[in-house]
């Protein structure tokens, strides 16, 4: 029995070392969830087989049915907890090592962002979401390389396919790479209040503000504005259409809390309702690489 303990206790030991630093980066990147997640099953099955030394899953499952032992309900509770512990641990080192790479390796080109992907995941405690980009770029050698980046959700709302973005990626291997986001621009045409202030004015005088505020949208149709990251919709006189590539739901909603306006409930999940004493507001999120958010704004 003692023998058998040892090799688990081994078996605990050899994973850990092996994921943590023999697997090269270049393996790890391939899929670094799937990865933590291999070496925390392994990980907590060798530790169940430390203390039970089970012979079979059956002998496991009998074990569950009994539920006498008091040192198995704590483990097996624990489990859940210890189990999140591994895979972050495993997660960051990855991420840790990979920019060490690039920060010691790294050769900064710039890139292209040609799509993005939300990769959602259901879960006991509920839903998870991660939030991807692929980018293209040119080596210094001239070669072509594709790669996927995981990003924040604030990172990953201000993308929009096209996009030229900064990036360093490994010499020992470019598939590593590390995307830097710049702030977007204060003048972006994002703020509800100046939308709302549109409104207001007459189309003559409207066009003179947007021309001398606003110098990077250009209209391209009538009522219509747009730069890479917005495009505005006038739809009427009282009313209009907001497309942004460069904010995020959430700084909508922060924002219209600050106006006073109120949250209609609806049975639409697609879609918000809010409402003033003067507006009417609809916000969604779509989540495609060219659309972040959409707002309109109507005037009662």
């Amino acid at each position: 029995m003692n023998n058998k303990k040892l090799i688990w206790s081994l078996g605990i030991l050899m994973t850990i070392i092996i994921f943590l630093f023999l697997i090269p980066n270049s393996i790890y990147n391939f899929s670094p969830f799937i990865f933590s997640v291999l070496v925390t099953i392994l990980t907590l099955f060798f530790l169940f087989q430390v203390i039970y030394n089970f012979k079979n899953f059956q002998e496991y499952k009998n074990k569950i049915n009994e539920g006498n032992s008091k040192k198995f309900k704590i483990l097996n509770i624990s489990s859940i907890p210890l189990g999140f512990i591994l895979f972050m641990t495993f997660s960051i080192n990855f991420h840790f090592n990979k920019n060490k790479e690039v920060e010691d390796f790294g050769i900064k080109v710039k890139g292209e962002i040609i799509s993005g992907e939300i990769i959602t995941a259901k879960r006991k405690t509920g839903i998870s979401k991660t939030y991807c980009s692929t980018v293209r770029f040119n080596t210094i050698e001239g070669q072509t390389i594709i790669s996927k980046e995981q990003l924040s959700e604030e990172e990953y709302r201000t993308i929009y396919k096209g996009e030229e973005v900064d990036l360093s990626y490994s010499s020992k291997d470019p598939n590593i790479i590390k995307i830097f986001f710049e702030k977007k621009k204060s003048d972006d045409i994002t703020r509800i209040s100046d939308l709302i202030t549109f409104l207001s004015f007459s189309e003559r005088d409207r066009e003179i503000l947007l021309k001398h505020q606003y110098p990077h949208l250009k209209k391209i149709a009538d009522n219509k504005w747009a730069d890479n990251s917005n495009e505005i919709y006038f739809l009427n006189k009282t009313s209009l259409e907001l497309i942004t590539l460069s904010n995020s739901i959430n700084e909508f909603r922060d924002e219209l809390i600050e106006l006073g306006f109120n949250i209609i409930r609806n049975k639409n999940t697609e879609q918000e309702f809010y409402e003033s004493t003067n507006h009417k507001i609809i916000l969604k999120t779509i989540d495609d690489i060219n659309i972040r958010t959409h707002l309109i704004i109507e005037k009662k």
